[in-house]
């Protein structure tokens, strides 16, 4: 994923963060294998994201799709994620105009459906001493 080491895309600490932040790519990858041995998931898949990170879940499809599946859509707060997203799955179809920056705004939640649709959101606790405003601003569940 060398959205993690471009400084134009963000910075070591951003990356870091983005990864502390998302699902371990091992995890998803036994998530993403069960669906497929199930059946409910298929080379050609169709994929969209919210609170996406660098986005683990599709690392994890890419592995066990062998790169054949689309990624429609994505929703993620954060710019410097935003821009990693569009740099790490750009060849798998993500585009700037369909990578948004509120997963509950109008166009994100008129995005078409997808063979699997993934929501990550934060559940840290806010910081002690936060306000209920600040907390909501940095909550990921605004």
């Amino acid at each position: 994923m060398s959205a993690l080491v471009e400084p134009d895309v963000m910075t070591a600490v951003q990356a870091v963060e983005c990864l502390g932040r998302g699902v371990h790519v091992g995890v998803a990858r036994c998530l993403v294998r069960d669906l497929v041995l199930r059946g409910l998931l298929a080379r050609g898949a169709t994929y969209g994201s919210a609170f996406s990170g660098l986005d683990c879940i599709a690392a994890a499809m890419d592995d066990e799709l062998d790169g054949e599946w689309t990624y429609r859509f994505a929703s993620e707060r954060l710019p410097y994620a935003r821009r990693g997203l569009l740099r790490a799955w750009g060849e798998r179809g993500l585009r700037a105009e369909r990578c948004y920056a509120d997963a509950a705004g109008e166009a994100a939640v008129a995005e078409e459906q997808v063979d699997l649709w993934a929501i990550t959101p934060s559940c840290a606790r806010p910081f002690r001493g936060e306000t209920g405003v600040e907390a909501a601003r940095d909550s990921d569940l605004r």
